[in-house]
């Protein structure tokens, strides 16, 4: 039996993958927790997959659900949650994942665990990100300004000791901690790093090496990735919009859900009119946030293409 654990990165594609790739490939079983296709079909919700981990103990099986329901011998098994390298969840140490497969080898002999994760440049990734869910990493990092965060990686290390958030946030972008933590925490991992880059600039590399590591029919699949653009980003020299504050809590408000389905269109284009923000960020601007950001990686990005043994990215961006 085949399991795919895809782990991100947020904004990297995955939800590409999650509505295109995961639900509609014929060899493909999605368990979840995302399904776009069907949110029906999901068999195991992220909030399950959190449980788990909080109760999860390695001398111990959790026997409320039975889960070995959800996974087929004759397919690729995939559960798919950008969450694992979020670092809200950083604590929880993949312990869903060494449940299942704990769950599963005492039920079945011939057990492969596949970990596929998806990169991009740290500078975008962190930009794309803290704007894409600007109300919830601003009010996480206590940080509500884009270039008060960026001047946190170039502040001396010791004193960013004292911002324990930013630490935790700064880290969950370091490709070697979480190589390493993948081969700390499991015998031999099959683990497969594609780019970001490559998917939106050069994506018959990027299918060829998904269905290579995946060993999937390779006309098939290719049929279900087009020439749709995912994550479509802003010139240096324009506004990024985002959503305030506001927007976000209306989103969350109890009464608005009950209500939006009654809520005249007019009034509708209003809020969404009104519930934006944006920042202009200049050629210039990016240039030196991307060095900054660089250059707190470049050690941990050097040590990781080393050891991961590809092909060194990411060091001349700027």
């Amino acid at each position: 039996m085949k399991i795919l654990y895809h782990l991100g990165y947020p904004r990297t594609g995955s939800t590409f993958l999650q509505k295109n790739i995961f639900p509609e490939h014929k060899d493909i079983n999605l368990i979840g927790p995302k399904n776009y296709k069907n949110w029906n079909d999901v068999k195991i919700t992220q909030n399950e997959l959190n449980k788990i981990a909080d109760n999860y103990t390695e001398t111990g099986i959790l026997n409320e659900k039975n889960y070995l329901d959800f996974f087929d011998q004759r397919k690729l098994n995939v559960i798919s949650s950008e969450k694992y390298v979020s670092y809200l969840n950083l604590r929880n140490n993949f312990k869903d994942i060494k449940f299942f497969n704990k769950l599963l080898q005492n039920k079945h002999k011939d057990i492969e665990i596949y970990f596929l994760v998806v990169l991009r440049n740290q500078y975008d990734l962190i930009k794309s990100l803290y704007f894409h869910a600007y109300p919830i990493y601003s009010e996480a990092l206590g940080i509500k300004d884009f270039e008060k965060l960026i001047k946190c990686f170039n502040k001396n290390k010791e004193s960013n000791r004292e911002i324990f958030q930013f630490l935790l946030f700064a880290d969950s972008f370091n490709f070697y901690k979480l190589y390493n933590n993948l081969s700390t925490n499991f015998k031999n991992p099959k683990i497969k790093f594609l780019f970001y880059e490559d998917f939106k600039l050069n994506r018959e590399n990027f299918i060829s090496e998904f269905v290579e590591f995946l060993n999937l029919d390779k006309q098939y699949t290719k049929s279900l990735f087009s020439d749709e653009i995912v994550n479509k980003g802003v010139s240096n020299d324009k506004k990024i919009r985002f959503s305030s504050k506001l927007r976000y809590k209306l989103s969350e408000n109890n009464l608005v859900r009950s209500i939006k389905n009654f809520i005249p269109r007019s009034i509708k284009n209003f809020i969404l009119k009104n519930t934006f923000s944006s920042i202009t960020i200049s050629k210039k601007e990016n240039q030196e946030y991307q060095k900054i950001i660089q250059d707190y990686y470049r050690e941990s990005n050097e040590k990781f293409f080393k050891e991961a043994k590809i092909s060194t990215r990411y060091n001349n961006l700027y």
